[in-house]
């Protein structure tokens, strides 16, 4: 968990971050709204300030982290599966490159300098997209590992509450 007390916690922390103590405040509130960390707030009547304490719910911050890599998974495969099955022109002079249908619509000419469109060869780009596609699976894989483990680790805790309470009601 973690814990924030007053305005002075807030610049601790918005300095570790290299960032203002307004933007690690709307950071915290932003993954609040998205359920990765919740907080209580209390008054101190002495001081009239509130404590903030915060808390990282870290198996909702692995199901968004394990969410947005499937995503970027999703758009390696199809950015893989157009290169693979489409042919895309380039122009040399200007750098430019031109899916087949503008590249038709353009005669295969650059509409910048004139010149004649070439085929692209997108081997390279293919490789590194596998090459990119692999790591975020393994990726994918040891957060779906962690999000087993918290899970279990939860799981044991309800057990261990679960048992005290069966306990408190065999000793009552």
């Amino acid at each position: 968990a973690i814990y924030v007390y007053n305005s002075m916690a807030w610049s601790i922390i918005a300095k570790k971050l290299k960032m203002t103590i307004n933007q690690t405040r709307n950071i915290l509130y932003k993954l609040f709204e998205v359920g990765i960390v919740s907080f209580t707030k209390k008054k101190d009547r002495k001081k009239a300030w509130f404590t903030y304490s915060w808390a990282l719910n870290v198996v909702k911050a692995l199901e968004e982290l394990d969410k947005r890599i499937r995503k970027k998974i999703d758009e390696l495969k199809n950015k893989l599966e157009i290169r693979k099955n489409r042919r895309f022109y380039i122009c040399r002079n200007d750098v430019i490159e031109v899916n087949e249908e503008t590249a038709l619509l353009n005669d295969f000419t650059c509409p910048e300098c004139g010149k004649v469109f070439e085929v692209k060869d997108n081997s390279k780009l293919i490789k590194e997209l596998k090459k990119n596609l692999l790591r975020h699976e393994d990726e994918l894989l040891i957060v779906g590992e962690q999000i087993s483990k918290e899970k279990g680790k939860k799981g044991e805790v309800i057990q261990k509450e679960m048992r005290k309470e069966e306990r408190i009601k065999k000793e009552a």
